[in-house]
């Protein structure tokens, strides 16, 4: 009869630092020592992340001789998107893509993520009701009132107006209107000119993919993007410079002008990115015999 099978060794991992802003990369080393050279030891693929986790960066399996055997060691560069515990499910390293697993990374990981928001402020109790009391209007008060309704009502007929000029106008091409808006973007204030970025580019998506990524969350646009047949590369790349956009607009996360030109040098190689998945170059035409 056949021996059962053992148990696979544990994968030591260390995780620097194991708490993070939300957002901040984290070092991630996994290592393990097997018997012989190890050439047939398969490593997890991290296309897909590691559980809730994104993998940013996966180095190569460095090898290293230790008597009789191989100490394996991969670096990863991971982080993470929502405040709170993120498990770090186990994951094997195999013998070869369909032999026995070597080891597992053990049961417990996690990562423990903080918001950037700051802390609720303690609910202040209303005070007590009183009585209705009677209050004099002068005058100036139904005046102010009615310049207020007619500046309304002008202010009205004025963006109807616009809106019309608009609609007659011929809108210009996705990619050409992207790349308008991120010239406009040169020298701005950080803060607002993230606000701007992100919404110029959820707007090219939008328009060049046909779907409501304006009103749509990071989450979102990064499931119809790979829903597309987006490269998964690409797709990450995207949600990646979204998250970075969200992470000043409502995480108050500070940016500097730098981080900006960097940033919309990315979306301009984001936008030729799409632009090339949806009209791929032709193929030359076969010599006629």
């Amino acid at each position: 009869a056949a021996s059962p099978a053992t148990a696979p060794d544990a994968v030591a991992v260390t995780l620097d630092p194991p708490a993070l802003t939300v957002g901040d990369p984290v070092a991630a080393t996994l290592e393990l020592v097997v018997e012989g050279d190890g050439a047939d030891a398969l490593f997890p693929d991290w296309a897909k992340g590691w559980g809730e986790a994104e993998v940013l960066e996966a180095g190569p399996v460095e090898r290293t001789r230790v008597g009789d055997g191989t100490r394996l060691r991969q670096r990863l560069r991971i982080t993470a998107f929502r405040p709170g515990a993120i498990a770090l499910p186990p994951v094997e390293v195999r013998r070869g893509p369909s032999g026995p697993a070597l080891a597992t990374t053990p049961a417990t990981l996690a990562l423990e993520v903080r918001s950037v928001l700051p802390a609720e402020e303690p609910e202040v109790a209303p005070l007590p009701p009183e009585p209705p009391r009677p209050l004099d209007l002068p005058v100036a008060v139904f005046w102010a009132i009615g310049g207020m309704l007619a500046a309304i009502l002008a202010a009205a007929l004025l963006a109807r107006r616009r809106r019309f000029a608009d609609a007659a106008a011929p809108a210009a091409p996705p990619h050409a209107e992207l790349l308008a808006a991120l010239d406009a973007l040169a020298g701005a204030q950080p803060e607002l000119g993230h606000a701007a970025l992100s919404h110029a580019l959820r707007r090219y998506l939008g328009r060049a993919l046909a779907f409501p990524a304006l009103e749509s969350s990071t989450r979102e646009i990064e499931r119809a993007l790979a829903a597309r047949h987006l490269d998964a590369a690409l797709v990450r790349r995207v949600a990646r410079l979204l998250r970075e956009g969200d992470l000043v607009k409502f995480g108050r996360r500070s940016a500097s002008g730098a981080d900006l030109e960097a940033r919309i040098a990315e979306a301009r190689e984001v936008g030729a990115a799409v632009e090339t998945h949806l009209r791929p170059a032709a193929e030359p035409a076969e010599p006629a015999a």
